[in-house]
């Protein structure tokens, strides 16, 4: 059978939602003059894998942003024999929920290509293609915490060599003192990388030489955000991993400004601001300041402002969602005492998290975070309410809430909690075959 192409006008193919290899390779955001390097070619590697070998449908790729993500997967299959089959879409959230029905249905022979693509929305999508489909599923996402049951494969860190040689060929002015200060800042990160190179030159590279990475991203912060309310929406922004902006999804951006004291327009208004500069990703009717450095240093800052106003405000008007976006991205930032402060207060007496991890919690989607924010208190509720259920329920949590178990798995990394997080796992463990 001819292999049908997935994006053609004269297929009636899907252009409207999707573009072939040749467009998605001449689109703005992947102008750079590509270096290849270690991270990338183990993506090469794992797509090439995935096409020609493993009988799988469905591969997802994943990564913090700014690490070269989609750019690995379009040089992965640039001139290979599939490449006419490639239909790329830049989100998820972008994506038709029929189209991959559609494909099936026309029996197109088919690459897709989804960008912006968090794992529970891979293992749907997964869901939909049956084994022995013309068509293979490759997303492009950010860590969610999630484990889907499909095949993932991790990005790296670009290491320091190909770092200098993207300076080297991307900002051929850059002196060499300054590309080394700055591949060193970026710590692996391509599009902070260029983002710096930009923001530190013309300036001599010894003005910034002694600086630690904070210290560097600080200083592209004052230079080239706005000051005042302005950089605090940019905060407020970057406080989650995405929000919504568009259609349906915009009462998301409205939550956001009333929890924090912010007009919709003042916080469209930053957006703009970071959209000029590179630093926003649109994620269909999503928003996610990008690169994940940068978005780190904004978050840590807005934590820092609003740590109050969270807790009291912007928390208990949140949908799980939000909620799961906003602890997301507490995650990511690491030890931090404005968070600390705010998730011990909520999961105490009367707070938002009181009932967290109870047999009456169903929001399953906070609770991995909720254990790396605060583990003690999480291994401890979770051994309580084990105690008390009975084997019955014991085995019903086991088989319809895997959340509870990897959260217990991670739970065991952290020598102050591994006991009664070994003890929890042994016990759902038993459970699950009696």
């Amino acid at each position: 059978e001819y292999p049908s192409l997935a994006v053609s006008p004269l297929l009636s193919g899907i252009t409207q939602v999707a573009v072939n290899f040749t467009m998605w390779s001449d689109s703005t955001g992947l102008a750079e003059t590509w270096v290849a390097n270690d991270s990338a070619d183990a993506v090469a590697a794992a797509v090439d894998k995935f096409i020609t070998g493993t009988g799988a449908v469905a591969l997802h790729i994943q990564g913090f942003s700014g690490l070269g993500k989609t750019r690995s997967v379009l040089e992965a299959l640039r001139g290979k024999p599939c490449e006419p089959l490639v239909a790329y879409v830049h989100a998820a959230d972008a994506l038709p929920p029929s189209l991959v029905y559609r494909l099936q249905q026309q029996r197109r022979h088919a690459v897709l290509v989804v960008d912006e693509c968090d794992a529970r929305t891979h293992e749907i999508l997964t869901q939909q293609i049956p084994a022995g489909s013309k068509v293979r599923l490759i997303t492009i996402g950010t860590p969610s915490g999630y484990r889907p049951k499909a095949e993932v494969h991790k990005i790296g860190l670009i290491d320091d060599q190909a770092m200098r040689e993207v300076l080297r060929l991307n900002e051929p002015a850059l002196p060499l003192g300054a590309a080394r200060v700055v591949a060193d800042a970026a710590a692996g990160n391509a599009k902070l990388t260029l983002i710096l190179a930009n923001d530190l030159f013309p300036p001599p590279a010894s003005a910034a030489a002694n600086l630690t990475t904070p210290e560097i991203i600080k200083s592209y912060v004052t230079r080239s955000l706005p000051t005042g309310s302005g950089l605090l929406a940019c905060a407020a922004l970057a406080l989650f991993s995405s929000v919504g902006f568009d259609s349906d999804a915009a009462h998301e951006l409205q939550a956001v400004g009333a929890g924090l004291g912010f007009s919709v327009l003042e916080l469209r208004a930053a957006a703009e601001d970071l959209n000029r500069d590179g630093l926003l990703s649109q994620l269909g009717r999503f928003r996610a300041v990008t690169p994940h450095p940068l978005a780190i240093y904004l978050a840590a800052r807005g934590w820092e402002q609003f740590s109050g106003q969270i807790a009291v405000n912007l928390l208990p008007s949140l949908d799980d969602s939000m909620t799961a976006r906003l602890l997301q991205r507490a995650t990511d930032m690491g030890e931090s005492g404005p968070v600390r402060q705010v998730i011990t207060r909520l999961l105490g007496p009367g707070g938002l998290f009181e009932d967290a991890v109870t047999s009456s919690d169903d929001r399953s989607g906070i609770l991995m975070y909720l254990a790396v924010l605060a583990p003690q208190a999480i291994a401890s509720r979770l051994a309580a309410t084990l105690a008390a259920l009975t084997d019955k329920e014991r085995k019903a949590m086991a088989s319809e809430r895997p959340e509870v178990t990897w959260t217990l798995e991670k739970l065991a990394w952290h020598s102050a909690t591994f006991r009664q997080a070994a003890d929890g796992l042994l016990s759902l463990a038993v459970a699950a075959h009696e």
